[in-house]
């Protein structure tokens, strides 16, 4: 072992402590001229700017940092409309064939409406359709906004049978991940333009399924309210042309089993709610089922009914809505003037048809 002096272990120790005093001067010397006021007020010397000069350059850069995203976003909002499809039809009499040829979209917009590349393909149905064989599809048109189907389908079906007819062209898209979904739709009443052995093209524009021209539908209500009794009696007799949204529901359309769900609120907060039975595929449901609440008189100005007609896949927990009606003092429109004439007519049922809403 190397064995040092005790002088050369002095002088090793006084160095290291040498070297550890000019550290901790050195340290105490630059946070002195950190602190020190001159650097804190002096201005920084702004870099040259590369970029070029431009009025909406300075624009730019004076942004209110507080202003609305919506507003800055704007040019990036979904189109209103769905592009338009072109289809024509042909009723032959001598074989009760009604032909339905689809042609082609024009301007599709899909889900990703900034991307052209649209999967996109037209389900069709005729209804009413008890036997539910009026139906058909075309097959997909890959990655495009102006989508070329020329695809005819054939249906056998009476003539007299065409004025209560109504054809439903629902465009589909489907995504990367095979999932379908409706990119809109169009309701055509075939006894406004169906003609016998002639003809008929037609360009339409593509609405959003509960815009369309048949809306959701209607629901038929009946109301009576039985002052002795104190006692209010909801008849819910039947609905007519259900549409459901199903863009709404993200879902692809699928055969509905309607059922009817009231609830009653009083002052906002939900009392007791009712619901009718389940008619199993089908558009046109016939309930004709009574519900009845009890309802002191000089609390009627204060209860709403909410009812909704509903869907519930087999798959799920959780119900559709197609539409919902409210009625009660509170309420406006037609509403408002059925629950009046119940009001001035005790005893007496009083129906009334009710356009569904979201």
């Amino acid at each position: 072992m190397l064995n040092l002096s005790e002088q050369a272990q002095i002088g090793i120790v006084s160095g290291a402590a040498g070297v550890l005093v000019l550290m901790v001067i050195c340290m105490v010397c630059k946070l002195r001229r950190l602190n020190n006021t001159v650097y804190n007020d002096m201005p920084l010397k702004p870099k040259p700017s590369l970029q070029p000069q431009c009025s909406d350059c300075v624009i730019e850069r004076h942004r209110d940092p507080n202003e609305s995203l919506e507003i800055q976003s704007a040019s990036f909002s979904q189109p209103s409309k769905k592009g338009t499809l072109k289809f024509t039809l042909i009723y032959q009499t001598e074989f009760n064939n009604l032909i339905i040829q689809v042609i082609n979209g024009h301007e599709i917009v899909g889900r990703d409406f900034w991307d052209n590349a649209v999967d996109s393909y037209v389900q069709l149905k005729l209804d009413p359709d008890p036997g539910n064989v009026y139906k058909g599809k075309t097959s997909i048109s890959r990655k495009t906004t102006e989508p070329y189907y020329n695809e005819t389908f054939q249906f056998s079906i009476e003539m007299e049978k065409l004025a209560d007819a109504i054809l439903s062209l629902l465009v589909m898209e489907v995504d990367r991940y095979s999932r379908h979904h409706v990119i809109g739709q169009i309701d055509l009443e075939l006894g406004d333009v169906v003609l016998a052995n002639q003809m008929v093209a037609m360009e339409m524009e593509i609405l959003e399924a509960y815009k369309s021209r048949l809306g959701l539908g209607d629901l038929l209500v009946s109301l009576s309210y039985m002052p002795t009794a104190e006692r209010l009696s909801v008849v819910i007799m039947k609905a007519r042309n259900l549409n459901p949204p199903f863009s709404e529901w993200s879902s692809q359309p699928r055969d509905i089993s309607p059922f009817v769900k009231v609830v009653l609120l009083f002052d906002g907060q939900k009392v007791k709610k009712k619901k009718t039975s389940t008619r199993k595929q089908e558009k046109n449901p016939v309930y004709n089922e009574s519900m009845l609440f009890d309802i002191p008189p000089h609390f009627l100005h204060r209860v709403i009914l909410l009812i909704s007609v509903a869907d519930k896949p087999s798959d799920s927990r959780r119900s559709d809505i197609i539409g919902r009606v409210v009625i009660g003092s509170p309420s406006s429109g037609e509403a408002l003037s059925h629950w009046n004439q119940m009001l001035v007519s005790p005893r007496r049922p009083i129906a009334a048809w009710h356009k569904l809403r979201l």
